[in-house]
């Protein structure tokens, strides 16, 4: 699954059929990725958006020498001695510089409209 924020919505999220949020949504999305569907397995089938002060416990299930590993920002974690990962997003803010004509719209707009 891929978790991501609004300004990670539009990167490997939007990849995998995730939303493109808008970045004043303080909120973080929840993205299957190759999701399993038959008669035994049915998962939801649709991303879904938790709101910010939701927060997200991934148990991490070890079976003999398999070891989940998280992807982050292009780091690979892995997961050998983790038993879950409580994941929220914090209050701590980004500030970004906006050029005038590149509004995150209209990035969005230029780049897959």
């Amino acid at each position: 699954m891929i978790i991501s924020t609004p300004t990670g919505s539009t990167a490997y999220n939007k990849s995998v059929s995730g939303a493109v949020v808008d970045p004043m949504l303080p909120c973080m999305q929840v993205t299957e990725l190759a999701s399993l569907n038959n008669n035994s397995y049915r998962t939801l089938g649709a991303p879904f958006i938790l709101s910010s002060d939701r927060k997200l416990t991934l148990k991490v299930v070890q079976d003999g020498n398999d070891h989940p590993i998280i992807g982050l920002d292009n780091e690979a974690l892995g997961t050998k001695h983790v038993k879950q990962i409580d994941i929220g997003l914090s209050g701590k803010v980004i500030k970004t510089v906006k050029l005038k004509d590149n509004s995150y719209w209209e990035k969005v707009k230029r780049r897959f409209l």
